[in-house]
């Protein structure tokens, strides 16, 4: 890669900003391009699972994060008719992650 050379970067969203960061801390020179005239207001996801959290903690902004939401032990998948039909207790994965939950 050339000196006036960068990756591009489409949308400012959580994975395109996440991208950024990651590239600009590998010394890696990137752009980041978005439609928008500002960072969208409006929420683009609802939780965090316990991989994207570990990456988040090793950018530096996971502790941030965590004064932010709530943790949620217990997933869940419902359907409009019957409600619950599956659930995951993420504590199973304590001996495997630091973060043995979803963040909302």
């Amino acid at each position: 890669m050339h000196q006036d050379e960068k990756i591009a970067i489409i949308g400012a969203g959580p994975v395109g900003l996440t991208t950024a960061l990651g590239l600009a801390r590998r010394g890696v020179p990137c752009v980041v391009y978005e439609s928008l005239h500002g960072i969208a207001r409006e929420q683009r996801g609802a939780a965090f699972h316990p991989p994207t959290l570990e990456m988040l903690h090793e950018l530096g902004v996971g502790e941030p994060l965590m004064k932010m939401g709530l943790r949620i032990p217990v997933w869940q998948m419902r359907d409009r008719v019957n409600g619950v039909y599956a659930e995951f207790d993420l504590g199973v994965l304590a001996d495997a992650t630091d973060f043995p939950f979803r963040f909302h």
